[in-house]
């Protein structure tokens, strides 16, 4: 072989050997800044706020650079780990980056498209810029996939020649306007008070009566409780991101309504919550902070449901929601994206069902009191709450049709 020749396949070999060690050193971190990452999270425990904050942040910043390395992985996200008890996966409180995957352990223990058990990042915390070892949980895509809009008991409307589509309500609200006397209203799911609406409609139903249930479930066909208003989101088949879908609409209230109203007295210091730092604070407070106040007239009656944050809800949160809308006359299965809605998780035996959509989520006070933390919209077989957060449900900017001036507020029943 000729001098030059054999040269260059020395060096090739070379390049290899050294590329491949280099690889190596890369993609092992340094034990000792590892230590440190981890001691400094944990120090941050009591800081929820801030860690929720640094989870978020690395979500936003390297989905789009981690999804596409890791062929398993679909979507990251701020949530909360999960740990396996009794052959059982529970939710714990600690913050941590969710990886959510195609498959879960399809991937072997030290594989190279092995996922990070954290993610090292340098941020200030109290003063001083330090590294944190973020923590990361890797779960399965069928827990977040089949999310699909709970509707079948509690009060129904009736939207001929469509089938009933029941569900619940959330609380009172009053709504104030520019041109109009206050108006007592019920708070509800857009697809409860307008079911099978319009997919290709930015409109919605209006003067259409809220009727009961009886307690087995059946619906009644008198006396009516409430009726329509065209105020509300929308629910949009279109799956535009910069366009998500905000499935909120009011009833008028009659005070037939009144004594079935679940959330009765408002906490008088926080009757709602407010941001994701309340949110947080509130989950710190204890297991089971949340409850879901499930109708008691449905078929499968369960009362108040304990949960527990399983996402944290930001502004870059898209969720995909399975939606039973009409088109041209017939019905249509639509994914519908919605924006920073919270994600809740039982650990018990009881869960969301059909039926529930349009239910408080509230945390319940010593005193009898309660926070509205947001109205449920959809469910799974496997546990999971999707909400609508409080502090979007009295935000006009997330509503499309209000009256001149409006304005909402959480009130109590008379």
């Amino acid at each position: 072989m000729p001098r030059r020749a054999t040269d260059a396949v020395r060096s090739a070999r070379h390049v290899k050997a050294w590329a491949g060690a280099a690889e190596k050193r890369s993609l092992a971190a340094l034990p000792s800044l590892l230590k440190e990452g981890r001691a400094n999270w944990r120090a941050a425990n009591d800081d929820p706020v801030f860690q929720m904050r640094l989870a978020q942040e690395l979500c936003d910043t390297r989905a789009v650079d981690m999804t596409p390395a890791y062929k398993n992985l679909v979507w990251m996200v701020p949530g909360f780990r999960q740990v396996t008890r009794q052959e059982r996966r529970r939710l714990t409180k600690q913050v941590c980056v969710l990886f959510v995957v195609r498959e879960k352990g399809s991937v072997a223990e030290g594989r190279p498209q092995m996922l990070p058990k954290a993610l090292m990042v340098y941020a200030e915390h109290g003063g001083t810029r330090k590294v944190f070892a973020v923590p990361t949980d890797v779960q399965d895509a069928n827990a977040f996939a089949g999310a699909t809009a709970h509707t079948n008991s509690g009060v129904w409307v009736s939207r001929s020649p469509w089938p009933d589509a029941p569900g619940s309500f959330t609380c009172l609200v009053k709504l104030t306007s520019s041109d109009a006397e206050p108006i007592t209203c019920v708070l509800s799911a857009q697809h409860v008070l307008t079911p099978f609406a319009d997919a290709d409609s930015l409109q919605m139903d209006s003067q259409r009566s809220m009727l009961p249930r009886a307690s087995n479930g059946d619906p009644l066909d008198s006396p009516s409780l409430a009726t329509t208003l065209p105020y509300g989101g929308v629910l949009r088949s279109d799956e535009l991101k910069d366009r998500p879908s905000f499935d909120v609409q009011l009833a008028q209230a009659g005070a037939q309504l009144f004594d079935l109203i679940a959330l009765r007295r408002f906490h008088p210091k926080q009757p709602w919550v407010r941001d994701i730092k309340e949110l947080m604070a509130l989950n710190a407070n204890g297991t089971n902070a949340f409850h879901l106040l499930t109708p008691d007239n449905h078929p499968d009656p369960r009362g108040a449901i304990p949960l527990m944050l399983s996402v944290i809800p930001t502004d870059s949160t898209i969720v995909s929601i399975k939606y039973t809308l009409s088109r041209n006359g017939r019905a249509v299965s639509c994914a519908v994206l919605q924006v920073g809605l919270i994600v809740l998780k039982t650990n018990g035996s009881k869960i969301p069902a059909g039926g529930d959509s349009g239910s408080p989520i509230v945390v319940r006070h010593s005193d009898g009191s309660m926070t509205l933390v947001g109205m449920h919209i959809a469910g799974n077989d496997l546990g999971s709450s999707w909400a609508i957060p409080a502090w979007q449900i009295f935000n006009l900017d997330f509503w499309r049709r209000y009256p001149a001036g409006a304005a909402i507020a959480p009130m109590d029943v008379p």
